[in-house]
């Protein structure tokens, strides 16, 4: 008589006992038992099959066992007292052992709904009610009053906090407070503990009437094998610093996960080290006063805090932005050594005082001592440099008010041709394919010689020359005019890659010799200079180091009267779709690094620099200066024509 939707249908049997399946087809008028299925029909759950349960009160949204007392093998859930059992599902199922293992979402008031084994009802419990309490909070506990024991010794702690009487707890190792069950009752006392195995250990504690564990937020207990030595530590560099400056002190014994602080003197027992060292026994520290300060220090795996024997740091005043009030020199040429006087006053300027020119003082590390008359400067970079002073003692870099230093590039005549000295910058044109005097020392000879690129708009130097003051002997380079199809396989090991290189006057009578490559030696005697051929790699610091597949090549002479380079370069304004033209119109620069003395130098070059008067021939061979880019955006300082002044680097 009961219809089935979907297989399923609602049978209600008046009596105990086991029932054949008597089944109709749809459609059909007969009733077929079916012979694989019997149904069993057992009493009513009585609701006094659960006596009691253990414990009466839990924690919210904790996974509990609950021991039911007559409710082996059943089912069973909690609902909240207002609810009816009818409508409930019991759905966790009872052991052998009369535990099961429930949790209840929000706190409250319950009754237990239960199903013997085999039924199918949900019968409410008499007198069987469970109460469901908020969770434990992190911070019942407050403080410990010791923070660090030994391996395998009784120790007695007291806990700070507000407790209930019923309230537990217990140490656990780190991380494991959810396994744990706390077991000692904090409201009769401090708790005694002893552990066999070292690490980290958390409280876990539970409020009275709860079930849950607990970790204590602000309670963390080391168990050490050996405690923090005072000898730990045997000496720090520097022994001095400046106050309210980050500055990086090696610890000599400390190791990578040691901790350490700087504290007033007497008070390491209340600091908490808290730079972390690195494994070399480095930290960066910051005292906020200054004075005479503890190393307070803790071993990894340690919550001490130790004051290392014979160790005092020294916190010294800032540097005054005021120590060096005038220089001798504001003005200086790149890679160049120079002397400068530093004048300050003699309350401000002791010795030992350290000072270094940088860019930026924050990042700069003085280094060079001030207390001497004069200091040498040789500084690589262009640029305008401030002065950066350290008082002795100090650790901080403080930068002078009033005092820089301008480094400008060396005078010098790369493409376009322009030639540069400082500011003075003045672009110059030549007659191509004819060989020009540039410059005469007391010496050597310079000549050079130009080609046109896109046209008699852009000239590019491709032979220069450089000779003894009677040009009887002479080194000439060349650009190579075929760089562009340079196959370094085919090439013949050490030779010139991008220059061809040409000595006369070797010999009386000898005609001019080819140099094989960078490898070649000249002789002091054939010029009265240091002759040496350099090769540019891939890893030098400059932005060019190769002409298409062959590398850049310069040759360095230094003389009594200069010392200069004379460098391959590609037209480096061309790229993209033009980089052919950069290989096709590579060329020399020449780059005049020092002059000893610039009234014996004569010349287009000088006149064009600006240290010899400008003859009528000169200035009839400037040209208008073409507009420049800004270079203080981050841009290349590229001409119109997009030729770029390069400055060899000493690794030319």
């Amino acid at each position: 008589s009961v219809s089935m939707t979907a297989a399923t249908g609602s049978f209600t049997v008046t009596s105990t006992g086991t029932f054949a399946m008597c089944y109709r087809a749809s459609g059909g008028s007969d009733s077929v038992e079916q012979s694989a299925f019997t149904l069993a029909v057992v009493a009513a759950t009585s609701a006094t099959a659960v006596t009691a349960i253990s414990p009466t009160s839990i924690s919210e949204a904790w996974a509990t066992t609950i021991r039911l007392t007559g409710g082996a093998s059943g089912t069973a859930i909690f609902i909240p007292s207002g609810s009816s059992c009818a409508t409930a599902t019991p759905n966790v199922g009872i052991d052998v052992s009369n535990n099961g293992i429930f949790t209840v979402a929000t706190d409250g008031s319950y009754k237990l709904c239960f199903q013997a084994t085999g039924g199918s009802d949900s019968i409410e419990q008499t007198g069987i009610t469970l109460t469901v309490i908020d969770p434990t909070p992190d911070t019942v506990v407050t403080a410990i009053d010791i923070v660090q024991i030994i391996q395998g010794t009784s120790n007695t702690i007291t806990l700070s906090g507000t407790f209930s009487a019923g309230d537990l707890a217990t140490f656990s190792l780190q991380g494991t407070c959810a396994a744990t069950t706390p077991s000692a009752d904090v409201s009769s006392g401090p708790l005694t503990v002893s552990f066999s195995t070292v690490g980290f250990y958390e409280l876990c504690y539970r409020r009275t009437g709860g079930s849950d564990s607990i970790k204590q937020s602000a309670i963390l207990m080391a168990v050490v094998v050996t405690p923090t030595q005072s000898n730990a530590i045997s000496s720090i560099s520097p022994l001095s610093i400046t106050v309210s400056w980050s500055t990086p002190i090696r610890l000599t014994g400390g190791g990578s996960g040691d901790k350490a602080t700087f504290a007033a003197q007497g008070s390491c027992a209340s600091a908490t080290p808290d730079v972390t060292l690195d494994g070399n026994g480095d930290g960066s520290f910051t005292v906020a006063s200054m004075g005479n300060f503890d190393l307070c220090f803790r071993k990894s795996g340690r919550l001490d805090s130790v004051k290392q024997d014979g160790v005092v740091l020294t916190v010294i005043a800032a540097t005054p932005s005021n120590m060096v009030t005038a220089s001798s020199d504001n003005t200086v040429t790149v890679s160049t050594d120079i002397s400068i006087a530093l004048t300050g006053s003699s309350t401000l300027i002791g010795g030992n005082d350290r000072g270094i020119f940088a860019f930026n003082c924050a990042s700069a590390t003085p280094n060079f001592d001030t207390s001497t008359s004069e200091i040498v400067v040789n500084l690589a970079s262009t640029g305008n440099y401030v002065l950066c002073m350290q008082k002795h003692g100090g650790s901080d870099s403080v930068q002078q008010t009033g005092i820089t230093l301008t480094v400008s590039a060396a005078p010098m005549a790369g493409t376009d041709p322009v030639a540069v000295f400082g500011d003075t910058r003045r672009e110059f044109s030549l007659p191509p394919g004819v060989m020009h005097a540039l410059l005469k020392a007391p010496d050597m000879l310079l000549h050079g010689e130009t080609f046109e690129g896109g046209g008699p708009w852009e000239q590019f130097f491709g032979r220069v020359r450089v000779s003894s003051p009677d040009g009887l002997r002479w080194l000439e380079l060349r650009i190579k005019p075929d760089i562009a199809k340079f196959n370094r396989t085919r090439a013949v090991r050490g030779a010139f890659e991008t220059l061809e290189v040409i000595a006369s006057g070797t010999d009386p009578g000898a005609a001019p010799v080819r140099l094989h490559g960078p490898g070649a030696r000249i002789a002091f005697e054939f010029l009265g200079a240091d002759i040496a051929f350099r090769t540019i790699q891939r890893n030098h610091n400059t932005r060019n180091p190769m002409i298409g597949r062959a590398r850049r090549e310069c040759m360095d002479i230094a003389g009594h009267s200069l010392h200069l380079f004379i460098c391959s370069n590609s037209a480096t304004e061309y790229y993209g779709v033009w980089r052919h033209l950069a290989i096709q119109y590579a060329h020399l620069d020449i780059a005049v690094n020092e002059v000893h003395n610039f009234d014996a130098v004569e010349g287009l070059l000088p006149e064009l620099w600006g240290v010899r008067p400008m003859s009528e021939e000169t200035a009839a061979r400037v040209v208008e200066p073409k507009p420049q880019p800004d270079v203080s955006a981050g841009q290349a300082a590229t001409f119109a024509t997009g030729k770029t002044t390069t400055t060899t680097s000493p690794d030319c």
